[in-house]
């Protein structure tokens, strides 16, 4: 596949919105909607290049990208957790490894050493659960489950306030299930009938 400059710049945009994301600007507030779309659009983006019609190249291209997430994955978590220790020594403070961390670390993919890993582990979960699908023959499965992983995101996360009149911690949405899953998912399907789509006149 030839290089796509467009989506080339599709993603550096989301990686700035990422940068927003996570630093205080004046106008934070206006912006913020719109920096939330760049998660689901990297994920997108990859379901849409790992995706292949062909099932070896696509479990070829799935255990591909599972290793190199998975160094990714290890090397970030190791450098942050020695930048966290180097602070819990200075500050006498260690509060931070109990075993409720590190269940919502195994569970929900939130990341005792830096919240923002978070989306390395679970685009990691979901490369590796798409790659079980595959190999069972269930991923049209899995395609019928995304209208209903993407409603329960927007239950339970989004619009929590106003269905349950609280608020539901984000680490119960904002992880492999309701996040990676959903976004990989709609990227296979787009390349999956990417032909049709472009078909379609208007």
């Amino acid at each position: 596949m030839k290089r796509l400059y467009n989506i080339d710049l599709l993603k550096f945009f989301c990686a700035v919105l990422v940068i927003f994301l996570h630093m205080h600007t004046p106008y934070q507030g206006y912006i913020l909607p719109l920096t939330r779309c760049a998660v689901p659009c990297f994920l997108i983006v990859s379901g849409y290049f790992i995706f292949n019609t062909d099932e070896q190249k696509f479990q070829s291209n799935l255990k591909r990208n599972i290793g190199k997430i998975f160094h990714i994955f290890v090397w970030s978590t190791l450098l942050f957790a020695f930048v966290k220790f180097l602070f819990a020594i200075k500050n006498h403070d260690y509060s931070f490894l109990n075993l409720n961390s590190f269940i919502k670390f195994a569970v929900f993919n939130e990341n005792p050493f830096g919240f923002h890993l978070w989306y390395v582990g679970a685009y990691l979960y979901t490369l590796l659960i798409v790659l079980f699908l595959k190999q069972y023959n269930l991923v049209k499965w899995f395609y019928c489950a995304i209208p209903v992983l993407l409603l329960t995101d927007l239950c339970l996360g989004k619009y929590s306030l106003v269905l349950w009149h609280k608020e539901i911690s984000f680490i119960c949405v904002r992880n492999f299930l309701y996040v990676g899953m959903p976004y990989f998912g709609i990227g296979m399907l787009i390349k999956k009938y990417s032909e049709t789509l472009l078909g379609i006149k208007y």
